[in-house]
């Protein structure tokens, strides 16, 4: 692995734990744990990405690359969607939905990082 592909993996990782950091800090600020499943929505999009995006070809119409896109849409839509119905019915105060949504972001920023490097020769896994 060479020198950038380290930095990335580097960068990507200091950017999930600060992601998580927020995720976090937006618990306590709220004074309840709703803020969490937000999190779990950040942290399982990206698998169906990086379980079913092969560079082999299954046949005709490649189903498991679709069915990927879909499960990563339902989970990139679900996490951002989740905070602001809990902001709208009061669960999760102003600060709290700005942390998570921040929180969001920054995985979003982390998985195209990895993305970007696992499809280098280089970096593999």
């Amino acid at each position: 692995m060479g020198d950038i592909g380290q930095q990335g993996l580097l960068a990507a990782a200091f950017l999930v734990a600060v992601s998580i950091l927020l995720q976090v800090l937006a618990c306590t600020t709220n004074h309840s744990a709703h803020p969490l499943y937000m999190m779990g929505f950040y942290l399982f999009t990206p698998l169906p990405l990086f379980l079913c995006d092969s560079k082999e070809d299954f046949g005709e119409g490649n189903g498991f690359r679709v069915l990927s896109n879909f499960v990563l849409g339902m989970f990139a839509v679900s996490g951002p969607c989740l905070t602001m119905v809990l902001s709208h019915q009061d669960y999760i105060n102003t600060g709290a939905t700005v942390l998570s949504l921040a929180g969001g972001v920054l995985t979003a920023i982390s998985v195209g990082i990895v993305k970007k490097y696992k499809s280098q020769d280089e970096f593999a896994f």
